[in-house]
């Protein structure tokens, strides 16, 4: 305790074992330690505090800051400066959750009442450390993490609900608690085995796979935005090990609550919709370290009602392209054509082919006709009697000329021989002379 006015000039250094900074910083704004030390931001007016007469610069090296029960710094040093108005925590350096941290802090005051400025920069921090929670940390890796606000206002409250700025985090070799990508393939069974989906079963199925796995994430960076005492992160897509990840929140820092929205999108499955992925919807919302989750499996349900369709579709195509198989018969082979008849040819012409018509199969040919014998006047009878007249052969049955077998030309009629000049009379009694 100093007495005011006794001192007016402070410089010096100090090297403690464990400083207790929510209690020092509590004491420079006038508020309770309780009320820094839980986040609790109360909408008293802010005491007087260390802002007095006081003028001064102190150097200070710490083993051990606790900023809060579970947030403890290793190594810090830094100084403390006040004055005219004005307490500040300046070139803070340190360890903090396994990374390694510095910062500015600073409280003056102003017609507004009280305004703070802070900036901080994390580099490697362990995540579960930074983040803990009841159980299982729900984040692990390494994170970092660049700052910077500014505010004012009368009361605690009114000043942290009127912090603006930016910053952005970094997650390197991540890993999601409860989003196990093994989800959709036990989603994608059960709807195999039941012919109608049921939502209930499905979230209920989906919820204990979730719980059983963690997301592996290589690499995650978002844009952080500070504005009326409410830090978000804007949309983000990251590709992670068996499904990507959709990531939206933000923080009240007044109340210390989170909501967040996570989407989880599984694998293009070989037998299921080509167009759509299927999405599992999980929501974040109450206190920073016990948020209540809520599995949302809707887009998911209609996903597995889609490919249950598109099977049975497929299926039944199937089956009739098989039964159309089945009922068709070979077709019979073309019919050779039936080659048209010709007109029968006088046995008296010469047996002549054209050129138009093909040479017929070898066969036995025909004896051809005996010549005709001249008309000799009758002889007288007497006493002899006289042998009886010869008979000439009978003609053989008109022959007819058709195209060999297999013969697609059309038919042409042969060509027909001018009738032979008339026989003299006595040509017709002894016969052509030679």
């Amino acid at each position: 305790k100093l007495a005011r006015g006794t001192i007016t000039r402070i410089d010096g250094r100090i090297d403690a074992e464990t400083v207790e900074a929510t209690a020092l910083i509590a004491a420079a704004v006038g508020m309770p330690v309780a009320a820094v030390r839980d986040a609790v931001w109360p909408g008293e007016p802010f005491g007087e505090g260390l802002f007095g007469d006081y003028d001064g610069r102190v150097e200070f090296t710490a083993a051990r800051a606790a900023f809060t029960p579970t947030l403890i710094g290793r190594q810090v040093r830094g100084a403390l400066r006040f004055g005219a108005g004005e307490f500040a925590l300046e070139d803070l350096d340190g360890t903090l959750a396994g990374g390694r941290a510095t910062a500015q802090l600073t409280f003056k005051r102003s017609a507004m009442g009280l305004s703070a400025a802070a900036r901080l920069v994390l580099v490697g921090a362990d995540a579960a450390a930074l983040l803990p929670g009841e159980g299982r940390p729900a984040l692990t890796g390494r994170i970092g993490l660049q700052a910077a606000v500014e505010g004012a206002g009368l009361s605690p409250a009114a000043l942290i609900g009127a912090l603006d700025g930016s910053g952005t985090i970094t997650l390197e070799d991540a890993a999601f608690a409860g989003l196990d990508p093994k989800a959709f393939g036990a989603a994608t069974r059960t709807a195999d085995q039941v012919t109608t989906i049921d939502a209930d079963k499905v979230r209920a199925v989906v919820a204990t796979v979730l719980d059983g796995g963690t997301l592996a994430v290589p690499r995650l960076d978002a844009a952080l935005t500070v504005t009326g005492g409410q830090a978000r992160i804007g949309r983000i897509m990251t590709l992670g090990q068996g499904a990507d990840l959709m990531l939206t929140g933000g923080v009240d820092l007044a109340d210390a609550t989170l909501e967040a929205r996570l989407t989880l999108t599984g694998p293009i499955l070989a037998d299921g919709s080509s167009a759509t992925r299927p999405d599992i919807l999980v929501t974040l919302k109450g206190p920073v370290a016990t948020p209540k989750r809520t599995i949302d499996v809707s887009a998911l349900s209609g996903w597995l009602m889609l490919r249950s369709v598109e099977r049975q579709a497929r299926r039944l195509d199937a089956i009739e392209s098989e039964r159309r198989d089945a009922s068709r018969e070979p077709e019979p082979a073309p019919a050779a054509p039936t080659p048209a008849p010709s007109p029968p040819v006088s046995a008296a012409l010469p047996s002549a082919t054209t050129t138009d018509v093909p040479p017929m199969a070898p066969e036995a040919a025909p004896a051809p006709p005996a010549p005709a014998r001249p008309h000799r006047p009758a002889r007288p009878a007497t006493s002899r009697t006289s042998p009886p007249a010869e008979q000439p052969p009978a003609l053989p049955p008109p022959l007819e000329i058709t195209p060999a077998p297999g013969n697609t030309r059309p038919y042409r009629p042969a060509r027909q021989l001018p009738p032979p000049p008339p026989r003299s009379t006595f040509e017709t009694l002894f016969g052509p002379l030679r």
